[in-house]
């Protein structure tokens, strides 16, 4: 990580930390060491320290034992409480966009699409995943929230997290890709309750796939 340019504050440690978990740079169970973050960022490990604790509150780290502070390992009753999750907060924002129809958000959304869909023709995995991320992550933001925004990044960051588990390997990336045209087509449209209902769609295919025995996960 590169050193903060701005005056350093918890939430903005905490910010690039979760970042760092998100872009798998930080590993499932990997030990995350206050004074090496600090040296790293160029900071003090006071506001470091408390940075930690915000992503402990968070979920996304844990205090072990004769550890200390480590990434959490994401289990798949993880990952449904996960998409629970995420239902509730995506549905508001889905809402907010469709209802204000930001023409070049859409646009953008299908850009996506698109890198998805080489992604699936690579056959890169991780690639199609962080696409996906980025895709719902984009809507919410569209929605104008700040406090979905930071509900939604600690989901985002979750949702990374398995993608390190074997449960949560895409391996119909193809499928990945199509399955998010209609949330645009639903956007771009003239039914809200078309909006909640393909969203619901899309969020349970997902949810039955990440079911203990089943192969894939898709989102």
């Amino acid at each position: 990580m590169e050193p903060l340019s701005l005056r350093p504050t918890p939430e903005i440690i905490a910010d690039r930390v979760r970042s760092q978990i998100v872009s798998g740079k930080f590993a499932p169970g990997e030990r995350l060491q206050d004074a090496k973050i600090s040296q790293q960022l160029g900071v003090s490990r006071g506001p470091v320290r408390e940075a930690l604790q915000r992503l402990v509150q968070e979920g996304l780290l844990i205090n072990t034992l004769n550890r200390g502070v480590c990434v959490v390992d994401i289990s798949v009753d993880d990952l449904l409480d996960v998409f629970t999750a995420r239902r509730a907060v995506e549905r508001e924002a889905f809402l907010i966009v469709f209802r204000s129809k930001p023409v070049a958000l859409f646009e953008k959304l299908r850009k996506v699409i698109h890198s998805m869909e080489k992604a699936a023709a690579n056959d890169d995995w991780r690639a199609a995943a962080n696409h996906d991320i980025k895709f719902h992550t984009m809507i919410v933001e569209a929605s104008g929230s700040p406090r979905l925004s930071r509900i939604y990044a600690t989901l985002a960051a979750e949702r990374h997290l398995c993608m390190s588990k074997e449960f949560a390997i895409f391996r119909d990336l193809n499928k990945l890709a199509s399955m998010h045209q209609p949330l645009v087509e639903a956007l771009e449209g003239d039914s809200q309750t078309t909006v909640v209902k393909v969203l619901d769609e899309h969020l349970r295919s997902g949810m039955e796939l990440a079911q203990p025995g089943k192969q894939s996960l898709a989102s």
